[in-house]
């Protein structure tokens, strides 16, 4: 397996890791307004299991430390613009936004999808 093929494998494994980041994470939130308002029963439980909880919960803790503490500021833009916004930016919008080159841009984006990569163990 050729150094390409290696960083599109990466690229789409943190890409799935990120998709699914943004629904633990607005799921988590949502668990803690029901704990904090002493709501339990709100919706229905279907096939979830107290460990998997407690997994998507380190996910998020985890995912989150990596994004504060293992991106550099541009890094981070570049994934919440990218990845994490409800609003679907293409890359042109984003680097015009942050108002660097192209090629600085793509050049972060790659950094910081590896360092997502080796903080959360995936390589």
């Amino acid at each position: 397996m050729g150094a390409k093929q290696l960083t599109k494998d990466i690229q789409e494994q943190i890409i799935e890791v990120l998709d699914e980041y943004r629904a633990l994470r607005v799921q988590q939130k949502n668990k803690d307004e029901r704990r904090e308002a002493g709501i339990f029963d709100l919706f229905p439980i279907i096939n979830k299991d107290e460990a998997q909880e407690k997994r998507d919960e380190l996910k998020v803790r985890q995912i989150d430390r990596v994004l504060q503490e293992g991106l550099d500021a541009i890094e981070r833009k570049i994934i919440e613009e990218k990845y994490l916004s409800p609003i679907e930016n293409n890359d042109i919008n984003i680097y015009m936004e942050l108002g660097i080159k192209r090629w600085k841009y793509y050049k972060k984006k790659q950094a910081a999808i590896i360092n997502i990569a080796k903080a959360l163990g995936i390589i």
